[in-house]
């Protein structure tokens, strides 16, 4: 017979970090959580926690306010969490175009954590979303020599050469991040992009092709479809993808402010209504 689950109150949650005996957690069974020494908490104490909010509020419905106060709660419960950081940087400078902050913020990250690939990878995509792209070539190489076969450090050399216009390199990093990452629908569509990009029209339908292919037995971003018509300059289909895109919440389309391949479009009645319905056109970050 199951013993009684002990009654708590509704505010608290369980401080899963703590957890030193499982790599799960039951919420049902609170007796056997804290005898392998994990903490219950209230909500209120965990600042990862509203940092998590606050990512979440930035994913589901665009709610910059709410994004802005769950971060700014984040980080008076926990000024030095590298978490709260990385988190602030993706949820509340991101989306806002406020690279140059998110920068900052990454490079805090991970001086606390140098080894980390993850973090890493994230400040070179604020670099390259910066533009600053001899920044993102500099992390690309320090993520290879920690591990020289992980797609993410192809993938940011891949940019960063795109960047500086260095187009066949940029090709084959691209192509290297999409093979080693299994062919995941992330890389494909950014080498779709690139192919398109440098007027390799035929090989860019190729793999647009394979990833409507993929899309038949799993789910395929809709983002990965919108960037390879950028890239193939078709816009119409580009920006009805990018329509599906916010209207599943894909979280690529997230940088729209700073894509350097939405320039061309930034006047686009399209690109203002996307806008709009991101809640970014007239929010006041401050």
């Amino acid at each position: 017979e199951l013993a009684p689950v002990p009654s708590i109150d509704a505010d608290v949650r369980i401080g899963v970090a703590q957890d030193r005996a499982f790599g799960f957690y039951d919420v049902d069974d609170l007796d056997a959580l804290r005898a392998a020494g994990a903490t219950l908490v209230r909500f209120d104490t965990l600042a990862d926690t509203h940092a998590l909010l606050g990512m979440l509020r930035k994913e589901l419905d665009y709610n910059w306010p709410e994004v802005e106060r769950e971060l700014r709660r984040a980080f008076e419960l926990n000024p030095q969490s590298p978490l709260v950081h990385l988190r602030h940087a993706i949820s509340n400078l991101l989306p806002h175009g406020r690279m140059d902050e998110a920068v900052a913020e990454l490079e805090a990250v991970v001086q606390t954590d140098p080894l980390s690939l993850f973090a890493r990878w994230w400040l070179g995509t604020m670099a390259m979303l910066a533009r600053r792209h001899d920044r993102v070539l500099a992390e690309s190489r320090q993520i290879m020599e920690l591990d020289s076969n992980h797609f993410m450090g192809h993938w940011l050399a891949g940019m960063g050469l795109d960047g500086l216009g260095a187009t066949a390199e940029s090709l084959a990093e691209l192509e290297r991040a999409h093979v080693l990452s299994g062919g995941i629908p992330f890389t494909l569509g950014f080498l779709t992009y690139a192919l398109g990009r440098a007027g390799q029209q035929a090989s860019a339908r190729v793999y647009l092709e394979s990833a409507r292919l993929a899309a038949t037995t799993r789910y395929v971003p809709p983002s990965t479809f919108a960037f390879g018509y950028i890239g193939l300059g078709e816009w119409d289909a580009a920006f009805e993808w990018l329509d599906k895109a916010y209207e599943v919440r894909d979280p690529l389309i997230m940088p729209i402010k700073s894509f350097s391949f939405l320039d061309p479009v930034r006047d686009d009645p399209r690109y203002r209504a996307l806008l709009r319905r991101m809640n970014l056109s007239s929010y006041d970050h401050s």
